[in-house]
């Protein structure tokens, strides 16, 4: 499984479909992704900047994604609400469709 994890973008990806607007309040303020390559991740932190100098924290090399499995469930969470509002949208573009039909046919009968 590849995940990704950037939070300034509130955004998850899990196997290259991703969600936004997804909470990641859990990700320590100086974190700016993580990346997770099916056995091993990384973290990547924010660039500080103080007195005008640029710097930024290694990458801390990650073994585990447990301690991230909050992010697996909002990113399932996200897609379970992404589908349903897809499902919705494509009922009332249904319905809609077939009341125009259902007019139409009652206009043709009806001239």
């Amino acid at each position: 499984m590849r995940l990704t994890i950037i939070a300034d973008d509130q955004m998850i990806g899990k196997d290259s479909e991703f969600y936004r607007n997804i909470d990641l309040s859990q990700l320590p303020s100086n974190v700016h992704a993580l990346q997770w390559y099916d056995t091993w991740g990384e973290i990547e932190y924010k660039t500080v900047v103080s007195n005008g100098v640029k710097t930024r924290q290694a990458n801390t090399i990650i073994e585990s994604i447990d301690p991230y499995n909050w992010a697996l469930t909002a990113w399932e969470n996200a897609k379970t609400a992404y589908e349903a509002e897809v499902a919705a949208k494509e009922a009332a573009d249904a319905a809609e469709q077939a009341a125009l039909a259902a007019a139409l046919e009652e206009a043709a009968a009806n001239p």
